[in-house]
């Protein structure tokens, strides 16, 4: 009998929603130890986990989950990307399972163990820059700055032991899992699971449902080109990298969401001395609208010698 979310292991880290016979969303609840979702698929004698939370604490949870419906079964975990809220729990999986992703994904997460030093400095710096003040937004700033301080130095980053060209399928008795890179987009090695059988897409943060996207390690009109190629798998239902389980509507938003900041970014570069572009309407109960004027300034300068027409894709 398949196992059923109520009758599974509990974390405060994340929730997890039952996206198909055999397929969970492990949806991120608390902000600094899990931030970005995972998920587990049961791919028939061997199992799938992809992506692995920002710390071992998260992952520690999510490993229980597996070992409840998995027992001892082989194990793979997919990283779709190398930023940290999903790759920050790799060593909890790293004795059972073979972790894998692209190269760049590889080379990148390298570097940023390499870095960590630096970034558990810098944090200490904002940590203690924040110790003033007892109004309730100070204290959240405090409270927030100290729990990014103690995750970074609890993280011990974990590169994957194997990587993946333009595509890898994974077969099992009662699925098989395609692993198709994308190139760039919300990053430069981004890889997307594609699961044709049950029109099921898990996409990293190249989706991400009701959030306004991370553009600062990729590029935002090659993510528009990737959003086309994900599309035509005709998938039904989502798993983005954040927010909750989705369907093709929610690539279908994301690519507006894109349309409209590379379309904003597009006016600042005609008129620099424009005012602070607002959010659009339709994206302001995003998780993350407050940082429209930051995200099109980004791709403005990033932008200025290429205009994009809003009107291509």
């Amino acid at each position: 009998m398949a196992a059923t979310c109520s009758s599974l292991p509990k974390s405060p880290f994340f929730k997890l929603v039952a996206a198909g016979e055999g397929i969970w969303a492990a949806v991120a609840t608390d902000f600094p130890a899990a931030v970005g979702n995972s998920a587990i698929v049961d791919l028939g004698g061997r199992w799938l986990v992809v992506d692995t939370f920002m710390s071992a604490r998260a992952a520690t949870d999510l490993h229980e989950v597996v070992r409840s419906l998995a027992g001892d079964e082989p194990l793979w975990v997919v990283n779709t990307h190398s930023h940290m809220d999903h790759v920050g729990g790799n060593e909890v999986f790293a004795a059972a399972a073979t972790i894998a992703a692209t190269g760049a994904t590889r080379d990148r997460v390298l570097e940023t163990a390499a870095g960590l030093p630096q970034r558990i400095a810098a944090a200490e710096a904002a940590a203690a820059d924040a110790t003033a003040g007892d109004d309730e937004e100070s204290v959240r700033r405090r409270r927030e700055a100290g729990a990014r301080l103690d995750s970074l130095r609890r993280l011990r980053l974990v590169a994957p032991d194997a990587t993946i060209g333009e595509r890898l399928t994974l077969y099992g008795q009662r699925r098989r899992a395609d692993l198709i890179a994308l190139g760039t987009a919300h990053t430069n090695g981004d890889l997307a699971i594609h699961l044709p059988d049950d029109r099921t897409l898990l996409a990293g943060d190249v989706v991400v449902n009701h959030t306004l996207p991370v553009v600062q390690d990729g590029d935002a009109v090659q993510w528009l080109g990737v959003l086309a190629r994900l599309r035509v798998l005709g998938a039904a239902t989502v798993l983005p990298g954040h927010g909750e389980v989705g369907d093709a509507a929610t690539i279908d938003d994301m690519d507006d969401c894109l349309g409209a900041l590379l379309a904003a970014a597009d006016a600042l570069v005609r008129d620099p001395g424009a005012p602070a572009p607002l959010v659009p309407e339709r994206f302001r109960a995003w998780r993350g609208a407050q940082r429209w004027p930051e995200l099109v300034a980004l791709v403005a300068s990033r932008k200025a010698h290429t205009p994009f027409d809003a009107g291509v894709r």
